[in-house]
């Protein structure tokens, strides 16, 4: 029975993961969401009680109906789901959908299934060191009470001396990019104007302190986003977990999140020269800060609406330019896999770093004295620009199990750590410069320039 219920969930977890496009595709697609109604998802998939389904999300006890409005992304993956599950029978549904609440619940089980469960997710990620109940407790807590610990992390942990430094250093590649904008020469003037607004993005409000504003569990709150007319997001509707060490940019939002836990060692200090706080924190702002102008950013006004504002001359030039970045990375080969790096798949990320660190550099250089030498302990032989990109580096470095592997160079829009540095530094004539490389030395055929 076992041995059979394993082999149903593997085989239906493969024709599942067949149903999903590439990832550059499904990219394109979080664009292409039609209003639509349940009436619809029915005839598409009529094997679900879809007013069950989404009655199990209703405030309170709103009714729900064959009209009511929904959202449909992907709709063809949905045509393809419905006529899989046509195919499939109800024990094998049902022994999927067990194994797949089995497989969520693992930490709930006696040791013997756990022992079972985390030698099944060694053969998936690599991971060789189980973790301990500690681990898994904190997780949990994690997951559970994500808004309350975000509010006690941000009232006890918050380093305020680090966070004002931050905001300065937004303003100041801010000020940075307006510069390189003003200086494009394959974008026209009216688009410019449309850029120097997207700027003017929501990056150094206090998000860190809007943790103590919000009281609702998550699932409450999507039960009241669902029944939302707008499909716009507010900023509350972020993600806004302060103990998460990460940034990121929401088009829909016209938002740069800068998390409170990033925002101290190693990424930055009041203390640091400049050259490693910008390599570090400068380098992430700018990268993000890049997003709001790459293949999905561009399709977003200054509001987070999606009406695209470049005329096709200028996308054509946009085109042209991230043709160089994707031959850039398909000429790097995945270590330990013998397989070639997918371009097409991490170019926005790419695109990101190249102008992020070109930002970054250009306003550590304007922020500091190009005189002023730091001396810090054990790193006396390198220079300030040399601690620049050693800082970015450290930043971007990774290690990553051949199993991981073998799933991140499919789906994962970030290319691999080696990969993602070396292509990057190879690309930047101020890295070259720094560090006295010569063309050969670096490896790089293909000299990109974006910005």
């Amino acid at each position: 029975m076992i041995i059979a219920t394993a082999t149903c969930y593997r085989k239906t977890a493969n024709k599942l993961t067949r149903l999903q496009l590439p990832h550059s595709r499904n990219e394109q697609l979080g664009l292409e969401c039609d209003l639509s109604t349940v009436a619809h998802i029915s005839d598409i998939i009529p094997t679900i009680d879809w007013i069950r389904f989404f009655s199990a999300y209703s405030v309170n006890n709103a009714t729900l109906t064959s009209k009511t409005f929904i959202a449909i992304c992907d709709e063809e993956y949905f045509e393809r789901l419905g006529r899989l599950l046509m195919t499939e029978s109800m024990e094998t549904i049902a022994n999927f959908l067990f194994w797949l609440h089995a497989y969520g619940q693992w930490t709930n089980f006696d040791e013997r299934i756990q022992r079972l469960t985390l030698a099944f997710k060694r053969r998936l990620n690599g991971k060789r060191k189980n973790p301990n109940i500690r681990e898994i407790c904190t997780s949990d807590t994690l997951h559970n009470f994500d808004y309350a610990l975000s509010a006690y992390f941000a009232r006890y942990f918050v380093n305020h001396q680090a966070i004002y430094e931050s905001q300065i250093m937004v303003k100041n590649i801010r000020k940075t990019m307006l510069k390189l904008v003003d200086k494009l020469n394959w974008m026209q003037e009216k688009e410019k104007q449309m850029v120097y607004k997207k700027l003017n993005l929501r990056s150094d409000d206090n998000l860190y302190w809007m943790q103590m504003k919000l009281n609702k569990w998550q699932f409450e709150k999507q039960k009241i986003l669902l029944h939302k007319s707008s499909h716009q997001q507010t900023v509350l509707d972020a993600p806004l977990r302060t103990f998460t060490v990460n940034a990121f940019y929401q088009p829909q939002l016209n938002v740069q999140q800068i998390k409170a836990a990033i925002i101290q060692r190693p990424f930055i200090d009041a203390k640091f020269p400049a050259c490693l706080n910008y390599g570090s924190l400068g380098f992430i702002i700018g990268h993000e800060m890049t997003h709001a102008f790459d293949e999905i950013g561009k399709n977003f006004n200054e509001h987070g609406e999606m009406k695209p504002w470049w005329s096709e001359e200028t996308l054509q030039r946009f085109k042209s330019r991230t043709k160089c970045f994707v031959q850039l990375f398909d000429s790097f080969t995945i270590p330990g896999l013998n397989v070639t790096n997918d371009g097409t798949l991490c170019k926005n990320e790419a695109i990101a770093d190249h102008v992020g660190l070109k930002l970054a550099y250009q306003t550590y250089k304007d922020a500091s004295s190009s005189s002023q030498q730091h001396n810090l302990p054990g790193l006396e032989k390198y220079t300030n620009d040399q601690l620049f990109f050693i800082a970015t580096a450290h930043t971007l470095c990774g290690h990553d199990t051949l199993e991981s592997l073998t799933k991140r160079h499919l789906n994962d829009p970030h290319p691999i750590s080696s990969i993602r540095i070396n292509a990057l530094v190879s690309n930047t004539p101020q890295f070259t410069d720094a560090f006295s490389c010569t063309a050969a030395k670096s490896g790089n055929n293909y000299i990109c320039k974006f910005w």
